[in-house]
């Protein structure tokens, strides 16, 4: 707050209201601004990624108000590696892609989704490419996934592919994916 000669005004009430059903103010409204002309009042975003508060600062004796002040909340840094249930214990025919892709998704602690975190795929048990090779890596996507295509060997049997994160590693990880190599039965019964 100015005056006239845009000297600062100390001791004026201002108060802030949020007018959006996100975030909250942490300090106590009306707040007297300080030998700058400046109020300061603390506010936490929501905790839900895309979220936009709108806050005002009012006061009725002064020109030029409300100001209007907006905040948007975006994802934290990466915490947990959590795996896509459909994408575990699959089953699928021996050089054969499995029927679904490995998913894991990336979130922040508040389990929105955090893209650019690498996650590592390694084929650690049984014959299988994940992407073409037994070992891949492939980063998050703007939506937290992560996803590998997994193409079965020429052997039956259990395959066990781990997904780790590093730098630092996450909650969750490692996390082991199960997938089971079967043969086609092509045995063809005739009866009489």
């Amino acid at each position: 707050v100015e005056d006239q000669d845009h000297y600062p005004v100390a001791g004026v009430d201002i108060i802030f209201e949020n007018k959006t059903s996100f975030g909250k103010l942490e300090t106590p409204s009306p707040a007297k601004t300080d030998e700058y002309g400046q109020a300061k009042v603390y506010f936490r975003v929501d905790t839900l990624t895309n979220k936009t508060s709108r806050i005002e600062a009012k006061n009725e004796g002064l020109a030029g108000w409300p100001v209007t002040i907006f905040a948007s909340s975006t994802s934290g840094p990466a915490r947990r590696m959590v795996k896509e249930i459909s994408s575990d214990n699959q089953e699928g025919w021996i050089g054969g892609a499995t029927p679904n892709p490995l998913v894991v998704y990336i979130t922040d602690q508040y389990a929105n989704p955090v893209g650019g975190k690498l996650v590592k795929f390694d084929v650690i048990q049984g014959d299988a490419k994940v992407q073409g090779g037994t070992s891949a890596t492939a980063p998050s996507n703007s939506l937290g996934i992560v996803s590998v295509p997994v193409t079965l060997g020429n052997q039956t049997g259990i395959i066990k592919i781990q997904a780790t994160t590093s730098d630092p590693p996450l909650e969750g990880s490692p996390l082991l994916f199960t997938l089971t190599a079967k043969t086609a039965d092509n045995t063809l019964t005739i009866s009489k």
